[in-house]
C-alpha cells in the first residue's frame, strides 16, 4: 500500500469517528490517509496514537497532522513484543490518555478498564485495546520448560515428536510465552553420506509452540538440540528458560 498504512478515508467521511486507536507503521507512506476527492471534510480523529518509524509521515492527503489536537499524540506506543505478535502496552505515552467517554468497559483481555495506569489519582483509559497495569511492575515472571523426552535414541536418522512442558506465571497474572528459537550444535545436513536434510521441522518461533519434531541423528559425538522460550508480563517484563534434547 502506497498510502494509509494503518488507516485510508475515502469518500463521505465527515461523520465517521476514529477514537481510541493506536495506529502505528513503518514505511515511506503515511499511516493515515485522507482521500479528498468526494469530500474535503475531515473524519472525527481524537485520542489517537499515530506512530511512524519509518520515514513516512504520519497523516496524509487532507488531513493535516492532527498529533497535540483533540487529544492526538504521536509517540511509540512501546508494545511488549510486537515482532513476537504481542501488543500488549507497557507504561509509556499511551497509559491514561484515552477518553472514557464511549470507551468499552474491558479490555481486549477481559480486564476491567478504566485503571490509573500512571498513579496520578485518576482512572483514564489508555490508547487502544490494551489496559494496561499500573506502573511499578519491575517483577520478572518466572518460567521453567521441559522437553520430553529429552533424549533420542538409537541415532537412526528417524523424526521424532517432542513435546515441551512449560510452567509460568507472574504476580500480575498475565503471562504470554512463545518460542524463540530451537537450534542444533551440529550442522543440519552435509556431515556424511547418509546424512538427512531438515533435523528440525514443525516449530513455529514466535508463537507458544510446545511440540515438534527432531531428528535422532548425530555426527562423532553427541548432539544438542536447544530449545528457547520467552515469558512475557503484561508490564513487558521478561524471562527466558531452556531445554536440551540430546542424541
Amino acid at each position: 500500500m502506497s498510502t494509509g498504512l494503518a488507516a485510508y478515508f475515502s469518500g463521505f467521511y465527515a461523520q465517521t469517528a476514529f477514537v481510541n486507536n493506536i495506529l502505528v507503521g513503518d514505511g515511506t507512506a503515511s499511516i493515515v490517509e485522507c482521500d479528498g476527492t468526494f469530500d474535503p471534510s475531515l473524519p472525527i480523529i481524537r485520542f489517537n496514537d499515530v506512530y511512524n518509524a519509518g520515514t513516512g509521515a504520519e497523516y496524509g492527503g487532507t488531513c493535516p497532522d492532527q498529533s497535540g489536537v483533540n487529544g492526538n499524540i504521536s509517540a511509540d506506543p512501546l508494545f511488549v513484543d510486537a515482532t513476537g505478535g504481542n501488543f500488549h502496552i507497557r507504561q509509556g505515552p499511551a497509559v491514561d490518555a484515552g477518553t472514557n467517554t464511549g470507551a468499552p468497559a474491558t479490555d481486549i483481555d477481559g480486564d476491567t478498564r478504566p485503571i490509573d495506569g500512571n498513579g496520578d489519582g485518576v482512572a483514564i483509559v489508555d490508547i487502544g485495546a490494551d489496559e494496561a497495569p499500573p506502573g511499578g511492575d519491575t517483577d520478572p515472571p518466572t518460567i521453567t520448560c521441559s522437553a520430553s523426552p529429552s533424549t533420542l535414541r538409537p541415532p537412526n536418522h528417524q523424526l521424532r515428536a517432542i513435546t515441551v512442558s512449560i510452567s509460568a506465571g507472574d504476580n500480575s497474572g498475565s503471562v504470554t510465552v512463545t518460542l524463540l528459537s530451537v537450534t542444533s550444535n551440529q550442522a543440519d545436513s552435509g556431515l556424511r553420506p547418509k546424512d538427512e536434510p531438515n533435523d528440525i521441522q514443525e516449530w513455529v518461533t514466535g508463537t507458544d509452540d510446545r511440540s515438534g519434531l527432531l531428528r535422532a541423528e548425530r555426527f562423532m559425538r553427541q548432539r544438542t538440540y536447544t530449545l528457547t522460550y520467552r515469558a512475557y508480563d503484561s508490564a513487558g517484563n521478561t524471562a527466558t528458560c531452556q531445554t536440551t534434547v540430546t542424541v
